[in-house]
């Protein structure tokens, strides 16, 4: 029995992990307030990036998960829920300029981690791209979930 054939196990045991340290990281009451922006934005930019990324361009492939629908993969769009309600919760109180930007920037470094350890176990294979290309794809979709914070004022003060 080989890694590469549980590769759909380990996707979901990367899901239900980040599910369990949510949990762990952030208060239930926030994890309530964040669920509808992590569920909508984190799904949605998840399916958006896979279907650009790995459907359209075949630019990588997200190894073991399984397709559904033809168009996006089962785990790694679950997978993106907790980040981004950890992302919401921890958001900056004060919206300086440089603390959102650093903010943003050490989250698309933790994509970059993320990605490079995901190619280490074989959960990720890229075509046409690397790790650097992430960093700028993870700025770009952290700037969006900012827009979207900033702009709805989403910020839950506990």
């Amino acid at each position: 029995m080989t890694i590469g054939a549980n590769l759909w196990f380990l996707w979901l045991l990367l899901t239900v992990f980040l599910f369990v340290a949510l949990f762990f990281l952030v208060p239930v009451k926030k994890i309530r307030a964040y669920l509808p922006f992590g569920i909508f934005l984190g799904v949605g930019l998840a399916v958006i990036v896979i279907w650009t990324f790995q459907f359209f361009l075949q630019y990588w492939e997200v190894t073991g998960d399984p397709v559904i629908l033809g168009f996006t993969t089962l785990f790694t769009p679950l997978a993106w829920i907790p980040p981004t309600i950890i992302f919401a919760a921890y958001f900056p109180k004060y919206k300086r300029w440089y603390n959102v930007i650093g903010y943003v920037l050490l989250f698309a470094v933790g994509s970059m981690v993320v990605q490079y350890l995901l190619e280490q176990v074989g959960m990720w294979q890229s075509f046409r791209w690397n790790v650097l290309w992430t960093g700028l794809l993870a700025t770009g979709t952290h700037t969006v979930l900012t827009a979207v914070l900033v702009l709805t004022k989403a910020h839950v003060r506990t």
